[in-house]
This record gives structure tokens, C-alpha cells and sequence, in this order.
């Protein structure tokens, strides 16, 4: 009789461990696109570059730093499927003109998409960078205009209980219920 308990529980420690093969998952937030390890929104209002910086930052994230040809061409498809025309990205020379840094990590720019000419920065001024539904990058001063913005941040990891680590096994000898732990040796 102690076998088939033993066989039984033997049997449900491998049905758990198929189960909580994936313990766990990525995942964003309701409304947020995924892109590998990062979470896009798309916000429909426009404001400067400095509210659009703050709505982010409220999000807990900050506006979309693009950094690769496929994520540039996955925030320009935000664009185009929101018919706008131009979005704020998280890109500045506030700390130095003519020094490009990323806001999500401080570091300069090194992945650009400038249009001819661009980063236009003649005048001295702090500039602020916009995305084209083109996927073309622009420097526009960041208070005088308003645009709308897409905020990034990072997938969310989440841990997943399939099932509980401490068993209860009904024991076919004298039908006693018995707890047991997936590390128990018997």
C-alpha cells in the first residue's frame, strides 16, 4: 500500500513540475505593445516635450528612446496606425547642445534616423527630438511646440503559481492524510 502512495505521489510531483515549467512570464500592462523586452504607448494628447517627459516618468516609464531600426520602425507603426503625423521621441541636447542623449538611460545616441540636414541646432537652443509616421527623425525646440508622444518602459516579469509547492496526498493505509514537500526524501 505505501508504493502505490509513493507511485502516487511521484506521478503528481512530475504533473507539477510539467506545469511550472514556465514559473514565468513576461507581460504589459492593458493598452502597452510589446517589443522584445519593452512595452510601447501611444498617448493621443499633445503637450511639450517636458509634459510628454512627466506623463511618461507617471507611467512609470519614460518617452520611447529608440535605439535599433526595428524598434524605430515599431514606434513609426504607432504612428501610422494612430494617423498622426509626428510624436515626441526621448531623445535631448538639454545637457549640452549638440549632444544627443537617450532619456530612458542618459547615454549620448548612438542608433539615428535624421533627416537631411537634421539635428538642425543653429541658434543655441535646447532641442528635442520627433519621430515622422516616415520614421525620419527631427529637432524641434522642446517647449513651443506640441505633439503627441509614445512612452516606453520594460515588460513586466511576473511570477506565475501553477500550483503549490506543498502537497497533500491521500495515503491508500488506513486513508490518512499526509502533507508533503517536493523536497521531502521518502
Amino acid at each position: 500500500m505505501r508504493s502505490a502512495c509513493r507511485c502516487q505521489l511521484a506521478l503528481t510531483v512530475i504533473y507539477i513540475v510539467v506545469l511550472t515549467v514556465a514559473l514565468v512570464y513576461s507581460k504589459c500592462p492593458t493598452f502597452w505593445e510589446a517589443l522584445d523586452d519593452k512595452c510601447y504607448l501611444y498617448i493621443n494628447r499633445q503637450v511639450s516635450w517636458f509634459s510628454a517627459y512627466q506623463t511618461c516618468r507617471h507611467r512609470n516609464g519614460a518617452l520611447a528612446s529608440i535605439t535599433s531600426k526595428q524598434e524605430n520602425d515599431f514606434v513609426r507603426n504607432l504612428l501610422e496606425l494612430n494617423q498622426v503625423e509626428w510624436a515626441w521621441l526621448g531623445i535631448h541636447d538639454i545637457a549640452k547642445t549638440g549632444v544627443w542623449l537617450l532619456v530612458s538611460t542618459s547615454l549620448p545616441v548612438v542608433y539615428t534616423n535624421w533627416a537631411p540636414g537634421e539635428p538642425y541646432d543653429n541658434t543655441g537652443e535646447n532641442y528635442c527630438g520627433l519621430l515622422s509616421r516616415a520614421g525620419i527623425w527631427e529637432a524641434y525646440t522642446c517647449r513651443t511646440l506640441n505633439f503627441t508622444f509614445v512612452c516606453e518602459r520594460q515588460v513586466s516579469i511576473s511570477p506565475v503559481i501553477c500550483d503549490r509547492t506543498v502537497l497533500i496526498t491521500k495515503c491508500p493505509d488506513k486513508h490518512r492524510t499526509r502533507q508533503e514537500g517536493l523536497d521531502e526524501k521518502s
